[in-house]
């Protein structure tokens, strides 16, 4: 079940902000594989800039995106067959096999877990008389933060909702 979707109009305050957003963009663009003149030349200094310079590049371009879709994105959202939204989050269990690591989190009109349905499993949510499909929310971006089995770290930028992570008027499950 797919919905027709249209981003709100950007204001004129979004629309300036997107140009700085692309400004800061070029110049990252024009920056790179030229961080020696911009530090000390030796190599750890050089990747660290180059890898800086990525980043704020990536970022600069996800923030102008979603300035020019009048602060928001799209996201998934859980409904019923009929339509109709549901108060439900898109959680990550971090221990669960790799089949049920994704679930939706659904919740009551007091704002109470109710259960917990797996998933990106079109033909368990259908049995459920769910559905899987994208909708525009309030959008910003984010940079996280995480380490692998290697104690490496990494960064990577992220478009999150801003709102609870469902419409003010979803449904509440029962």
């Amino acid at each position: 079940m797919q919905f027709e979707l249209s981003f709100p109009a950007p204001t004129r305050e979004q629309l300036e902000a997107a140009r700085v957003a692309d400004e800061r963009a070029v110049a990252c663009e024009a920056r790179a594989g030229h961080c020696e003149t911009l530090i000390a030349p030796d190599a750890s200094s050089d990747f660290i800039t180059e890898w800086d310079n990525a980043l704020a590049l990536r970022i600069a371009r996800a923030e102008a995106r979603i300035l020019r879709q009048g602060g928001c994105d799209t996201f998934l959202g859980l409904f019923t067959t009929r339509g109709v939204r549901l108060r439900a989050t898109l959680i990550t269990r971090e221990h669960a096999s790799p089949r049920e690591r994704y679930v939706w989190r659904l919740f009551d009109a007091r704002g109470r877990t109710t259960r917990h349905v797996v998933a990106r499993d079109p033909r368990r949510l259908e049995a459920l008389g769910l559905v899987e499909s994208t909708e525009i929310a309030p959008a910003r971006v984010e940079v996280h933060a995480g380490t692998d089995d290697n104690e490496h770290t990494h960064l990577w930028v992220a478009i999150e909702r801003t709102d609870v992570g469902y419409p003010r008027e979803a449904m509440p499950d029962a």
